[in-house]
């Protein structure tokens, strides 16, 4: 059966919470850190990728994922909706050759229905933008009538974008500006000369000095320069 629904990507009280960013500003980083740090009893996430596969911006790809994941927890094995659901999603594969051709609805029905007999659960959906127009407005009802549960917490992030703004206009929004993480780069920037004193410590005028007149709020662009004067083998190639 977990074969028949494969892991297709990697992998926040009662609401949505909704991050609006602009490029590089590091949602995604952001993403990853939330998960790592959550302090849920069960943390799921899902990263839409559409520049890797337009599969991981589609519905059903997105529910499989999840519903995977759910499945492999120990917690969620010992509900009484467990065995239901196994049941469900074997006749799903008997009528169904392929995940892809079962309607994301029948996916998402079993899915909700276990993640509502858990004590408490965090989402965290990043790239929710990458979706062509009909996918995210199929995800996000989706999603919003999930954040309705009283155990879920859910935080969803993307670039902005008006019809996504529109959607979650009701959720508690947190927006990454330039403005709004440039401290967050120099901590950053900080923190990575520490750790390696001895390739940066020389240039940290320069780096600091760089990035605050370069960097715009491009957080992606601050990890790729640093991270390349980190590898560079001499002073002269830094």
């Amino acid at each position: 059966m977990y074969s028949w629904l494969p892991r297709y990507a990697p992998t926040i009280t009662n609401d949505v919470r909704s991050n609006n960013h602009v490029i590089g500003t590091g949602k995604s980083s952001a993403a990853q850190y939330l998960c790592k740090t959550s302090t849920a009893k069960i943390t799921l996430s899902y990263f839409f990728r559409s520049v890797i596969s337009n599969d991981l911006a589609k519905p059903t790809p997105f529910a499989a994922a999840l519903l995977y994941d759910l499945l492999q927890d120990e917690m969620v094995k010992l509900t009484d909706g467990f065995g239901m659901a196994i049941n469900e999603i074997m006749n799903l594969s008997i009528s169904q050759k392929c995940v892809n051709a079962v309607p994301f609805h029948a996916l998402w029905v079993i899915f909700q229905t276990l993640v509502n007999a858990l004590p408490e659960v965090m989402m965290v959906f990043d790239g929710l933008d990458e979706c062509d127009e009909a996918t995210r407005i199929e995800l996000s009802t989706a999603i919003i009538a999930l954040s309705s549960l009283p155990n879920t917490r859910v935080i969803v992030s993307f670039r902005i974008h008006p019809q996504l703004e529109t959607l979650f206009q009701h959720a508690f929004k947190i927006e990454l500006t330039p403005t709004s993480i440039k401290n967050d780069i120099e901590l950053y920037v900080n923190a990575e000369i520490r750790r390696h004193p001895q390739k940066l410590e020389p240039l940290k005028k320069e780096i600091l000095e760089n990035v605050s007149r370069s960097a715009k709020g491009m957080f992606l662009w601050t990890v790729l320069l640093v991270d390349e004067l980190k590898h560079a083998e001499t002073l002269k190639a830094q």
